[in-house]
C-alpha cells in the first residue's frame, strides 16, 4: 500500500466514523457535549 493510497484510507475512516457519530447524535436525539465519544 502506498502511502498516499493509506493516507486517502485513513481519511475515508476518520469521515465514515464522523459521519455514523453524527448520525447516531441525531437519531438518539442527545445533545452533542464537547468531548463526548
Amino acid at each position: 500500500m502506498t502511502t498516499v493510497t493509506s493516507v486517502r484510507a485513513v481519511g475515508i475512516s476518520a469521515a465514515a466514523h464522523a459521519l455514523y457519530w453524527l448520525f447516531r447524535r441525531f437519531a438518539d436525539g442527545v445533545p452533542v457535549q464537547a468531548g463526548a465519544v
